[in-house]
């Protein structure tokens, strides 16, 4: 992210399936954790994002 100089993140291949030992929103849950300076955007699966549009910042995946 910061060698890209990304101006925002938008983690891909972490929610839909379960395909390794551990949970499904461990990756982003450990991104967040990190706390990262540059904003991050997770809209929901299927959710349209935009580019330019402010960041999807609702866990959505915490949610019952």
């Amino acid at each position: 992210m910061e060698d890209l100089k990304a101006r925002m993140v938008l983690p891909v291949h972490w929610s839909k399936l379960t395909l390794s030992s551990h949970g499904w929103t461990e990756p982003v849950d450990d991104l967040l954790a990190a706390k990262p300076d540059i904003p991050v955007t997770i809209p929901e699966i299927g959710e349209l994002y935009r580019l330019g549009d402010p960041g999807k910042t609702v866990p959505w995946w915490k949610i019952d």
